[in-house]
């Protein structure tokens, strides 16, 4: 059984600025072959007392095009025997504090898998063939194409993470801030 990764809703800080790289993207499964600057620089917006969506707590995850990972999740993964993460280096700056963070890994999955039943999920596929621009309304995993993989991207619909449910069991009681969906309940 695989699972739809992401970040629950408990309200967090969440990034302001993050680094652009012209042809360079961590979200697409492949490895980064472009230098890219060491470290990565991040910078937090400032904290909204009045936003749900806003705490002081830093989560395990965060960023979108280039996501970062906090050192005690990627040691977690990497125990469960995931090995198909490039990092970098990343330096997170409060601006409200004026702090410095660095205890956060920018992350690069590596592998993208074409592991959807198209023709049991629910989708509309972008520009004729179906590999990464499906908006699926239902995905259906069929496991065997995944090949037991723990963690990758779903080359179908690249910007959706998929891991197997041994990282879900694992990371579960580990991580209040994670949320593991099943891939009939989300809209992708």
């Amino acid at each position: 059984m695989y699972y739809v990764f992401g970040r629950s809703t408990k309200p967090r800080r969440w990034i302001d600025k993050e680094p652009f790289f012209e042809d360079v993207s961590f979200l697409t499964g492949e490895k980064i072959a472009e230098p890219v600057a060491k470290p990565l620089e991040y910078t937090l917006k400032r904290l909204n007392p009045h936003a749900e969506d806003h705490a002081p707590y830093m989560p395990s995850t965060l960023g979108t095009r280039m996501p970062l990972f906090r050192d005690d999740l990627l040691a977690a993964l990497r125990k469960c025997g995931v090995d198909n993460l490039d990092v970098y280096d990343a330096v997170i700056t409060d601006p409200g504090a004026g702090s410095v963070m660095t205890n956060y890994k920018a992350v690069n999955i590596v592998g993208a898998i074409s592991a959807a039943d198209m023709g049991r999920s629910v989708a509309t596929v972008h520009g004729g063939a179906p590999m990464m621009d499906v908006e699926f309304d239902e995905l259906v995993v069929d496991a065997v194409k995944a090949r037991g993989a723990l963690m990758f991207r779903l080359a179908e619909a690249v910007a959706t993470v998929l891991v197997h449910q041994r990282i879900r069991d694992y990371l579960e009681g580990q991580f209040d801030d994670l949320a593991f969906h099943e891939p009939g309940d989300v809209a992708l």
